[in-house]
């Protein structure tokens, strides 16, 4: 980070964002191109409508409301893992087939709490209810 903890530019697509434990160790890395690849196809727009579970077995009820983030771009992103705003949800993605456990994969994400997204985008619309 440049000098006074500001994220201004990236000169090089060569870094990325680590998870570290205290002496440094690295136990995960996401490349900023990758990152900036991703970010930039899927993120570009966000929908977000409140939901609620209850279970078991899960059952989803979902809001007639919603709402519209615009407007984003990959130094945003940056900031908001920097604030600690966005966050890692480790994750295993394992299917079944027939009874029989498939390929068990790493599926983590990255989180963040609806109250923060507005660290990630320029502009909320509230739609109204239909």
């Amino acid at each position: 980070m440049p000098a006074g903890g500001g994220i201004h530019r990236i000169s090089s697509d060569s870094g990325s964002v680590r998870l570290t434990d205290e002496d440094g160790t690295v136990a995960a890395s996401w490349s900023y191109r990758k990152l900036l690849n991703h970010w930039q196809s899927k993120h570009a727009l966000a929908a977000y409508v409140p939901s609620d579970k209850r279970g078991p077995p899960p059952e989803y009820r979902y809001s007639p409301r919603a709402t519209l983030y615009v407007g984003t771009d990959f130094i945003r992103l940056l900031k908001a893992f920097a604030a600690g705003a966005v966050y890692l949800d480790p994750a295993l993605k394992a299917t079944f087939v027939d009874g029989v456990l498939g390929p068990v994969h790493r599926r983590s994400q990255f989180r963040i709490r609806h109250a923060d997204m507005d660290q990630l985008y320029e502009r909320r619309i509230d739609l109204p209810e239909p």
